[in-house]
């Protein structure tokens, strides 16, 4: 029996007492495990070497444990990537982390000795590597995407896992990580994907429609009656500049701030939302409509559009609120 197929027996038999395994799960994503530090070296801790005493159980001893906080750290980093859901780690005074020659005892411990601590609390990524094709992250996980984590001051980070045999994360890598913090922020931490890619037919409108976010936004607007419901705040829209660089992050994080998708001329498209299905849906739509426009473009004169009394009419009837700076 697959593995697949264990886990729908199982649900069948926790159905029979009322129990919802997907609606369990889910509900258990939300719950953060508390794991103990002590856990990566039998209660050792970093304040002392000496032999454990009072009484305690543990031993200190078992064959393998980390010895350093860089090990127990890359330890705990290995079980994040493995144990679902939310995590939170529950830390002892006696992990304060000291400089060489440096000790103090428990009642002088201040915020500096679990600065390194901080540090290793900061933001995980999962990202596509460079050079890699989307339609291998389900054969070959390992070398197609990676897990990254950003440190402290934002400006390096390390593979954790994947991106194996000297793989990089994607080129775009500052755009979509500038956009990560503006959209968290934007959306009190709801919005968790940013999505990047070459949609054919909105490359195409970039070379027949004005680079403005007004004439797109429009123009998606009027080529389907679905995108004032899916987009209402409209798109925004970067004029060509060179992939990969601060310039381009720097312009497509301005306009993330007030649109969930963001044009790149003559280049592709920039989608943001709470989960990977919402923001792969915008995109879709998006580029769904740019093709009707195409279509009607290139086949002579559009004799009736979707007027600004439809768009609001749509609006009214699905309880969005449209950019008015987008209607006349």
């Amino acid at each position: 029996m697959s593995f697949t197929s264990r886990i729908d027996y199982a649900a069948s038999v926790y159905e029979k007492y009322g129990v919802n395994v997907e609606n369990a799960i889910n509900s258990l994503k939300q719950i953060p495990i508390s794991i103990h530090c002590w856990q990566g070296d039998d209660v050792g801790g970093f304040d002392s070497r000496e032999s454990l005493s009072g009484g305690i159980q543990a031993t200190g001893n078992y064959p393998g444990k980390a010895t350093t906080p860089e090990q127990i750290m890359q330890d705990l980093e290995k079980a994040f990537s493995l144990i679902p859901g939310e995590k939170k780690l529950n830390l002892h005074t006696s992990y304060a982390i000291f400089v060489e020659n440096e000790f103090v005892d428990r009642n002088e411990i201040q915020p500096k000795h679990f600065e390194k601590w901080v540090e290793f609390a900061n933001e995980y990524f999962i990202t596509t590597g460079s050079g890699k094709f989307f339609r291998n992250v389900i054969l070959d996980p390992e070398h197609s995407i990676g897990i990254v984590k950003i440190n402290d001051k934002g400006d390096s980070w390390k593979v954790v896992w994947g991106l194996e045999n000297g793989a990089r994360p994607t080129s775009e890598f500052p755009t979509h990580f500038m956009n990560h913090s503006v959209k968290k922020s934007a959306t009190n931490n709801e919005y968790r994907v940013i999505y990047h890619a070459h949609p054919a037919n909105l490359i195409a409108m970039t070379y027949t429609t004005p680079l403005t976010d007004k004439a797109f936004t429009k123009a998606l607007w009027q080529s389907a009656t679905e995108c004032p419901v899916v987009f209402p705040q409209g798109v925004g829209v970067v004029e060509w500049m060179v992939p990969g660089g601060t310039e381009i992050a720097m312009a497509t994080s301005k306009l993330m701030k007030k649109y969930d998708a963001a044009v790149w001329a003559h280049h592709g498209l920039f989608c943001s939302g709470v989960d990977f299905d919402i923001t792969f849906g915008l995109m879709h739509t998006i580029e769904k409509a740019a093709e009707i426009y195409n279509l009607a473009f290139s086949s002579g004169k559009i004799i009736q559009t979707i007027t600004d009394a439809n768009l609001r009419a749509i609006a009214k009837e699905f309880g969005v609120c449209l950019n008015e700076d987008f209607l006349d």
